[in-house]
Formats: C-alpha cells, sequence, structure tokens
C-alpha cells in the first residue's frame, strides 16, 4: 500500500509540475499576443524583459521597464517594474504591485507618483473577450507631483467593477489626509483636506481598452471634507461634443461661509459673491445649503453666476 502511495503521490507531483510548465508556456504565449494585438489597436507599449516564475503552485509574472500609452495620445505610464501574481488553480484572479515610483502622462500635464505601498487586486473574466470584472487600488504614503503643485495623501483607496450597461463600470474612490502644496488652486483653500470620496458610474463610447471616452458619469454620492466644511454632491453628468462638461448638480454644504472668501480670492467679483450669499443663505436649512449647479458652456454656475471653469476632456467619438 506504501508503495502504491508513493507511486501515485509521484505521478501527482509529474502532473501538477506539468501543469504548471504548461500554464507558465500558455501564460507567456499569452503576454506576447495580448501586446501584439494591443499595438495594433494602436496602442503604444515597450516591456523592457517579460519573466515568468512561481513554480508550482503560483504563476509571478515580472515585466520591467513599462511604458504603455493609449491609442489617442492623451494617457499613458510608465515604470520600472511591473509585478502580477496568480495562483495556478485561479489564474484569473490577480495581485498586480507596480514600482512605487512611476510617471503618468494625463492630458494635461504629467504627474511623477511615488508611493511608500501600491497594490492591486483584480478578478479577469475568462471569455474570449477578457475584461477586468473588479479591481481594488489600495496605496499609501502616495505624493504626485506636477508643474502645477503637489499633492500628498495618506491613503487612497479605488473600487472598480463592470456595470449593467455596457461599457460602463461602477467606481468607488476614497481619499484620506490630502496635502496640497504650492498649488495652482484658489488662494484661501486648505492646505490639507481631511478626507474625500465619490461613488460613480462612468460610462465611455467602447472599451476603454480599446481607446473609448467618457460618455457621462452618474455621481450617486461625493463629498469633500476640511475643518468646519463640507461639500456633498450629486447628479448625472455627460461630455458634451466640445468636450466640456454639461449636466445637472444638487450639492449640500455645510460651513458654507467659510468658501466665500476663496471664492473672492479666485477673482469672483464682490458684487456677485455678495448675491451667492444672499442666495445660500435663503436656502439653508438646519445649517445645510442645498445648491442646484448647473454646468455648461465650459463652466459651473449657480443660477446665472459663473462659479469655475471645467476642464475640457477628450469628445466622446460620434459616429
Amino acid at each position: 500500500m506504501l508503495r502504491l502511495l508513493t507511486i501515485l503521490s509521484l505521478v501527482a507531483a509529474i502532473l501538477w509540475g506539468g501543469w504548471w510548465l504548461l500554464g507558465a508556456y500558455s501564460l507567456d504565449r499569452g503576454i506576447a499576443a495580448g501586446l501584439d494585438q494591443a499595438r495594433d489597436q494602436g496602442w503604444r507599449v515597450t516591456v523592457g524583459d517579460t519573466s515568468v516564475s512561481g513554480f508550482p503552485n503560483r504563476f509571478d509574472t515580472q515585466f520591467t521597464e513599462v511604458d504603455v500609452t493609449t491609442p489617442d495620445g492623451l494617457w499613458g505610464v510608465a515604470m520600472p517594474f511591473l509585478q502580477v501574481f496568480a495562483l495556478s488553480y485561479r489564474p484569473n484572479d490577480i495581485i498586480v504591485v507596480p514600482a512605487t515610483t512611476a510617471t503618468v502622462t494625463t492630458p494635461g500635464a504629467p504627474l511623477a507618483i511615488s508611493a511608500d505601498d501600491l497594490r492591486a487586486s483584480a478578478s479577469l473574466s475568462l471569455s474570449s473577450q477578457p475584461d477586468v470584472e473588479r479591481l481594488t487600488v489600495v496605496g499609501t504614503g502616495l505624493s504626485v507631483a506636477s508643474a502645477d503643485g503637489d499633492l500628498a495623501l495618506d491613503r487612497g483607496q479605488l473600487a472598480l467593477r463592470t456595470a449593467a450597461e455596457p461599457f460602463s463600470y461602477d467606481l468607488a474612490v476614497s481619499l484620506a489626509g490630502m496635502a496640497l502644496e504650492q498649488a495652482s488652486f484658489p488662494a484661501g483653500l486648505p492646505d490639507r483636506i481631511d478626507d474625500a470620496a465619490v461613488d460613480v458610474t462612468a460610462t465611455w463610447d467602447r472599451p476603454p481598452a480599446e481607446g473609448g471616452r467618457l460618455v457621462s458619469l452618474k455621481i450617486r454620492h461625493s463629498y469633500v471634507r476640511w475643518d468646519d466644511i463640507r461639500v456633498d454632491a450629486g447628479g448625472d453628468i455627460r461630455i458634451g461634443p466640445s468636450g466640456f462638461p454639461e449636466g445637472d448638480l444638487v450639492v449640500d454644504l455645510v460651513g458654507w461661509q467659510g468658501l466665500l472668501p476663496v471664492l473672492a480670492q479666485a477673482g469672483l467679483p464682490a458684487g456677485q459673491v455678495a448675491l451667492l450669499a444672499g442666495g445660500l443663505t435663503g436656502l439653508e436649512d438646519n445649517g445645510v445649503a442645498r445648491v442646484p449647479l448647473t454646468l455648461r458652456g465650459g463652466q459651473m454656475l449657480f443660477g446665472t453666476i459663473p462659479l469655475a471653469a471645467l476642464p475640457r476632456l477628450p469628445a466622446p467619438y460620434n459616429p
């Protein structure tokens, strides 16, 4: 009996080792095919080296000198290495550990990002068109530097999952301990924000991996809080043909009086600040002012009072 068990154990070990070797070979071929497919779709992708290890229970894949740019050239990321870990018997559930330094290209200015710790977990679909079904990214000790200023973050988390509508994702982001330094924000804003969060459904005009552009945002809830001020917002936004956000928001303000000097220092005329103060006083109930805002023509408006200029995004494709 002991001899039989030994033989069976050896056979099982050989089969399991063979499964890992086959999986590693398939993974290596799949990575190469995936990179070629991405390049055929217009993505600019360069990778210095790719290696697979972790025998016999894991597939540990490391990429070095990673540089990826979207087909429209507006977004990109470059980092020294990227590690992807998966159990050999659950290869579609992965843990991703990027380098703690990276350069991110945006439609505005490039960002230099560093972190004490940064990692992600994801679940991938096993269909003929692979997609991310779930993604969670957690970072601590984050620093973002740009020409407009620096941002430091004690902790941040991003969670994403596929939504019911095509090309749509539910996205939740929470941030804690944000410090702003030498940033081109209106004078009077605090140099540290206690916490902020947003919960939205974002819809693209085609799969983001194929160069899709943002079409709309359904903001279920978002807020930012510092000192005695809290701003909560929700509403529906679409990206117009010009690329400017359009739509309506409802904003609840607590401690809104502290925002008036910020608007004045940002250049809002004194008469409009006074008019705004009167309007908010009339809207206040139990310490909360509920404010309807309109996004139109590249401006955020309270009635007819322009409060802020809006960023211009890539316009959705119009077939």
